[in-house]
């Protein structure tokens, strides 16, 4: 096959998967790439292991979830690679280590990549190539530095909230921690709704509820 289909949401993997919207092969890259510390090799064995101590994960539910189903990008050069997203921090910053990757190997070909809301409506398609995207992945995601460049909306859109997220003392910890007297459910609720932009998981919830009831 020449055409590989990243998808970096899961309920858009669904819905294309559902509505057979693509050809070639397709892989859900799910890493909350948001949480954890990242290295500049990326998909590197350093790039992994360090994940999977971020993410708490054993080495082999890593490599069964995240590097398999990479090796169909790492070890495969595509005639046409596309990338399906959604807004939010996760996605758009998931978005931008992809394209580093791409950058940081020298694969600069074309890549379209496809917009949708969240209610699964196509908002826009981008054709672009990776160059110069390794050196905002590491200013950003490495440093934790705006970038001077202005980038393409998914990507623009995600930074403030992913540099808000990494500092120690976040607007969303001090959300939770505010309101820690309610009922942990209401508590989820409000949460999700104010910070609905983030796009947040479950996962991150529960693990920023955590870190505020150990920092009591």
């Amino acid at each position: 096959m020449d055409e590989l289909n990243i998808i970096l949401d899961d309920e858009l993997y669904q819905y294309i998967n559902r509505c057979d919207l693509k050809e070639g092969i397709m892989i859900l890259f799910p890493d909350l790439v948001c949480d954890g510390k990242l290295t500049g090799d990326i998909f590197s064995k350093q790039f992994h292991d360090e994940r999977c101590r971020s993410l708490q994960m054993s080495k082999n539910d890593y490599d069964k979830k995240i590097v398999k189903p990479l090796n169909f990008l790492i070890h495969h050069r595509y005639k046409n690679l596309k990338i399906w997203t959604t807004y939010g921090m996760n996605q758009g910053m998931a978005l931008l280590l992809l394209l580093g990757y791409l950058d940081q190997n020298h694969i600069h070909e074309e890549i379209t990549i496809y917009l949708y809301d969240h209610r699964m409506r196509k908002l826009k398609e981008y054709v672009l190539d990776a160059k110069g995207y390794y050196s905002i992945y590491e200013n950003v995601m490495v440093h934790h530095n705006y970038p001077k460049e202005i980038l393409i909306n998914p990507i623009q859109k995600a930074i403030p909230y992913y540099l808000e997220y990494q500092k120690k003392e976040n607007k969303l910890k001090l959300f939770i921690k505010n309101n820690m007297s309610i009922d942990t459910q209401l508590l989820y609720f409000k949460f999700m709704e104010k910070f609905f932009p983030y796009q947040l998981t479950d996962q991150q919830f529960s693990k920023l509820l955590y870190d505020c009831q150990q920092e009591r």
